[in-house]
């Protein structure tokens, strides 16, 4: 089974556009398909034309390693998350080692952060060692 869901991106989407590079050169992108297919296990985006086609070109993930492609997304995004754990301070930023089994934390608001005890209330995180600390005390 093939699941598809179509994002059309917003007309002033960067200072010249969007772009996409197919075998011809560049082409305007005016949004993705993301698409996933079960028996394959794997996640394809590839552009929609300003015609409103699909260009020639994709990417394909793999499923597991759809969360860390998402994760290192969302850190460019303008309202993007402060990649520290919130326990001991560290860094849990693509390359830190500690990106993959960094946990997000729900509390949205610093002063439920401080509340509930940690340390570093400012990070968006907890690392997956303080993680396994936290779950061994409770």
């Amino acid at each position: 089974m093939i699941n598809i869901v179509n994002l059309k991106f917003k007309e002033e989407a960067g200072a010249r556009g969007t772009r996409f590079l197919g075998r011809n050169g560049y082409y305007k992108c005016h949004g993705v398909s993301v698409s996933f297919e079960n028996h394959a296990e794997i996640v394809s985006i590839e552009p929609f034309t300003s015609k409103g086609t699909i260009g020639r070109c994709g990417i394909e993930i793999p499923a597991e390693a759809i969360k860390a492609v998402v994760c290192a997304l969302m850190s460019f995004a303008p309202d993007s998350p402060v990649e520290i754990c919130a326990e001991c301070g560290e860094s849990v930023k693509w390359g830190s080692g500690r990106f993959v089994n960094r946990v997000p934390i729900a509390d949205d608001l610093i002063e439920e952060k401080v509340d509930s005890g940690r340390p570093y209330p400012h990070g968006d995180f907890v690392c997956h060692e303080c993680d396994s600390i936290r779950d061994s005390e409770s």
